[in-house]
């Protein structure tokens, strides 16, 4: 349900997400990081429309205007973010560790 001024289409092909950290992040080095694990360590979340999504979630989280920006900060070490695969293997200069919660993506 877009405003009538705001186009919008369907991409016609599907990209996979993952959970990606710093190498030197401490949930690099967990095998299969737990929900509360997770929910403790700051989320870099992608916030592309306003600031209010982000102040309901609560918690450790960070936004940012682009998935690009998002992964500039992972790289960081300054939390782990839900990014597309082919971003981190084109852009992520062998810098981040796919995180491996059980459950994922259905947390």
């Amino acid at each position: 349900s877009y405003p009538p001024d705001i186009a919008f289409s369907r991409l016609p092909e599907q990209t996979e997400m993952g959970l990606f950290v710093a190498h030197q992040h401490p949930l690099a080095q967990v095998a299969a990081p737990t929900p509360e694990q997770l929910s403790s360590t700051r989320q870099l979340i992608l916030n592309t429309y306003t600031g209010a999504e982000a102040a309901r979630q609560g918690g450790l989280v960070w936004s940012a205007p682009s998935y690009l920006l998002l992964l500039e900060m992972a790289e960081q070490g300054f939390g782990w973010a839900v990014l597309p695969h082919w971003l981190v293997q084109q852009y992520g200069h062998g810098r981040l560790t796919q995180l491996r919660p059980r459950g994922w993506p259905k947390l």
